[in-house]
């Protein structure tokens, strides 16, 4: 699948390990609006104090603006742009009914060197 294609989520899933079941309840990412692409490093947690998620997306990759693989692997038509590969890190906190509370980009100027991202994030409350 293309980049251009490509989403990532959090997904949260309960576990029933009596009846060896699996059931998704929650997920961030899927829909157009919350659409975001990180070809490398991510994760999610739930905040104990509010039950919101924060969502870190790692390795945000785009070429003018539009999402690439990158940085180590490119879709076709992707290699002759490698100078112009933007890296980012976005870290979204969102409600469990999916309302953003707060979204940070780290990097992704031109100006930024490009191997920028972020491995993990930790919310610090107040």
């Amino acid at each position: 699948m293309a980049a251009v294609e490509s989403y990532s989520r959090a997904v949260e899933f309960a576990v029933d390990e009596k009846n060896g079941t699996v059931k998704q309840v929650w997920s961030y990412g899927e829909a157009s609006r919350e659409r975001l692409y990180a070809g490398f490093q991510g994760g999610a947690i739930r905040l104990p104090k509010t039950g919101n998620t924060f969502i870190t997306y790692g390795g945000v990759c785009s070429i003018g603006g539009r999402p690439a693989t990158g940085p180590d692997r490119f879709d076709p038509g992707e290699a002759n742009s490698r100078d112009r590969l933007d890296i980012c890190a976005r870290l979204i906190e969102v409600t469990p009914d999916k309302q953003v509370v707060l979204d940070l980009q780290i990097g992704g100027a031109s100006s930024d060197p490009k191997a920028l991202s972020v491995f993990r994030s930790e919310l610090v409350q107040p």
